[in-house]
């Protein structure tokens, strides 16, 4: 999970820099639209990574998000 997609649009170099993050590998399985989804606090983004329980516990309480997956 991530909120990265203006940095994708704006650094044409991003989409590279994110297949060398990615395992080598591990096939993206699902995309989601997330960019109207509301993200989780401040502090929350802050402190955790999408991947987090933190983070994933926040938009499962998101109705928006819930409604789109």
């Amino acid at each position: 999970m991530s909120y990265s997609s203006e940095i994708i649009e704006q650094d044409q170099s991003a989409r590279e820099q994110l297949c060398t993050l990615l395992p080598f590998g591990v096939p993206a399985l699902l995309t989601i639209w997330c960019q109207s989804w509301r993200p989780p606090s401040r502090d929350v983004c802050l402190d955790y990574s999408g991947v987090s329980a933190v983070v994933q516990a926040v938009i499962l309480k998101s109705r928006t998000a819930m409604k789109e997956m």
